[in-house]
């Protein structure tokens, strides 16, 4: 056997093939994307709401004036919503907002529901490292920060019901290398809860997204964290 011609023909299909592949698959990511028509993360200033299905939830302080509210809005690829979640809007009832898909092809029904939290509730309404808002799931709170971050020493910024309290004071640098158990004192004083926050980092390759990046890691939608 020609050893030459071998590695010459191995030298082609290395040089000519693997681009094409390559190619192949970025141009199906980004057909497939502009197929989408989802609502990939909904805020209302810090309140990072619960999407469940075609449903999202959001629980705001007893201050806040649910009638004129701007959200911050994350959507598929090249999709666009109506109406205009960035204007103000009144969520005295639930709203219905609809996504369609970069293509014009695909439709999306979301109902935003926005109920106020009581005086006498002790929860958190949301929880910040940084531009990192964490995951708030029954109670328990995660979130996964950049690699290479000191989670040694973190300050967070918390959102509760008017009036609450929370110790220990997460405003002051606590280690998270462990999980953290924080209670939860509402403003009457009647009622107490317990959360656990669980800090992680993200691996070396991966891609943390913030409310400042836009940018697209590898050509497929950034995944949230």
């Amino acid at each position: 056997m020609n050893t030459n011609s071998y590695n010459y023909k191995s030298l082609f299909w290395t040089i000519f093939l693997i681009p094409i592949l390559v190619l192949f698959s970025c141009s199906k990511d980004s057909y497939e994307s502009k197929k989408s028509s989802k609502i990939l993360q909904w805020n209302f200033g810090d309140i990072l709401g619960t999407i469940d299905g075609m449903s999202i939830f959001a629980k705001l302080a007893s201050d806040e004036d649910i009638s004129k509210l701007k959200a911050d809005v994350r959507l598929s690829i090249g999709a666009t919503i109506n109406p205009d979640p960035s204007t103000k809007i009144d969520y005295t009832n639930p709203i219905n907002f609809i996504v369609k898909s970069e293509d014009g092809i695909n439709n999306n029904k979301y109902k935003i529901v926005v109920s106020i939290a009581k005086d006498n509730e002790a929860e958190v309404l949301s929880w910040k490292f940084g531009d990192i808002s964490a995951i708030i799931k029954g109670r328990n709170i995660s979130a996964t920060l950049s690699y290479g971050t000191d989670i040694s020493k973190l300050k967070a910024n918390v959102k509760l019901p008017k009036g609450a309290s929370i110790n220990p004071d997460p405003s002051n640098n606590i280690d998270y290398t462990n999980p953290v158990t924080f209670t939860i004192r509402s403003k009457d004083e009647t009622n107490t809860d317990k959360y656990k926050v669980i800090v992680s980092l993200a691996k070396d390759e991966e891609y943390i997204y913030d409310e400042e990046d836009e940018e697209l890691w590898n050509g497929r939608i950034i995944k949230f964290y």
